[in-house]
């Protein structure tokens, strides 16, 4: 039975901790445009869900696996130490986890970003040396989009100060895409490292990649792929991001710009010099249904872009948490630098114009976890839609010629 949005959140036992049912038409009222997206998230989960069944092989176990894969990057971030990982809080949803922390949606985003990533990506004849970057790359193209309407629209918020955090893009953390990039290409190299290796030709990988070997074999790949595709991801940040950012004081927008183009060189070094590219007549039905998701994704966002009305936005449930101005704490960074932010979020001068408190009839008390905000109208909308409008069109071009031109997804045969 669902329940009401109270301006507190005591859940009443483990189970209420583990899942809470909210009250949709309050979020409705509250907040329309969180329940769009999740919608679409929801219909991009049922999409690559048909499509991996009816793909049979390994398909399905990468659905899988991109569930599971996410359930440990979330429980990390919110059961590590306050200090060091818990830095964004997502609005409440009508089926929220982990005592209000973990919405629905957001479980099934991983599939969506990463398995049509994949889906596209295996057109191509990549070894597996390539794959997992090309993949990465799919991944920001969905992502861009998404990370800056959802922060807009208050469907979550960020840490004020958390250095990791600071530099923003449509105050989106320049960290969040080099997350993105970062853990996805970890994730996708594992998931294909662990069971087939490395031996053997190209040709020979790709065909073994998608068959089904034994139930021990592909269940160790599944357990050690969803965890280690968070330790790939980690190093990376630790081998480029940590050291340039931390020690030499480099801007994370830079950070991300040197993975960004690693990852273009080594894709276009194999489409141009690697024989990557075989043509062929078309996709098969059921890619249909992946064209149809990204169809909706990117429309959802480009249209809240043009007609939404992010100062119409409220949002409640767990924000950073009010409290003194003058407390900060210190934590370690991976290269061992000590750093250092606000404990608390201090209403005198805050730096996040995406939100403000003119829909609350007062400000929330100190030391508040869970409290109300309120959306802030767009300061240039001509701006965001071009913003978001640009990787919706780079989208068309890409995944659409990558479904007119390039190698058929073969359907695996069960022995």
């Amino acid at each position: 039975m669902a329940v009401e949005i109270d301006d507190t959140n005591n859940a009443r036992g483990f189970l209420e901790w583990l899942v809470k049912i909210n009250n949709i038409e309050e979020l409705w009222e509250r907040q329309p445009t969180y329940l769009l997206v999740q919608a679409c998230f929801l219909f991009g989960a049922l999409m690559t869900f048909i499509h991996a069944y009816s793909s049979k092989g390994r398909w399905p176990l990468l659905w899988c696996c991109t569930v599971c894969h996410g359930l440990v990057i979330e429980a990390l971030c919110f059961f590590l130490p306050e200090d060091v990982a818990d830095n964004y809080w997502h609005s409440q949803t009508p089926v929220v986890f982990l005592g209000g922390r973990l919405p629905l949606h957001i479980i099934v985003l991983y599939p969506c970003f990463y398995y049509q990533a994949t889906a596209a990506v295996n057109k191509f004849q990549f070894s597996i040396w390539t794959e997992p970057f090309a993949v990465a790359l799919l991944v920001l193209l969905q992502d861009v989009p998404y990370d800056i309407i959802g922060v807009k629209f208050v469907h979550w918020t960020w840490h004020d100060t958390d250095p990791n955090l600071f530099d923003r893009h449509y105050w989106v953390p320049w960290n969040s895409y080099f997350f993105h990039a970062a853990f996805s290409a970890s994730f996708t190299f594992w998931f294909h490292f662990i069971r087939s290796g490395t031996g053997g030709t190209k040709k020979d990988w790709r065909k073994r990649k998608w068959q089904i070997q034994s139930t021990s074999s592909e269940a160790l790949a599944f357990v050690l792929t969803s965890v280690l595709g968070c330790v790939g991801g980690t190093i990376m940040f630790m081998l480029i991001y940590h050291p340039l950012h931390d020690m030499l004081g480099i801007h994370s927008e830079i950070t991300f710009f040197i993975v960004f183009a690693m990852f273009c060189l080594i894709v276009w070094k194999a489409i141009s010099f690697s024989g990557a590219t075989d043509k062929h007549c078309g996709p098969v039905f059921h890619d249909y249904l992946l064209l149809c998701h990204l169809v909706v994704h990117y429309s959802i966002f480009l249209i809240l872009a043009l007609f939404g009305s992010p100062e119409n936005e409220i949002s409640i449930g767990y924000h950073e948490q009010i409290g003194p101005c003058n407390q900060t704490v210190q934590f370690p960074s991976a290269v061992g630098k000590l750093l250092s932010k606000r404990k608390y979020l201090c209403l005198e001068d805050y730096d996040e114009q995406y939100f403000d408190f003119h829909c609350c009839s007062s400000l929330p008390i100190q030391y508040s976890k869970w409290y109300q905000i309120c959306g802030t109208p767009f300061p240039n909308r001509a701006e965001y839609v071009t913003i978001v409008a640009l990787p919706t069109i780079m989208a068309a071009f890409v995944f659409g010629n990558i479904y007119a031109n390039y190698g058929r997804t073969k359907t695996t045969k069960q022995s």
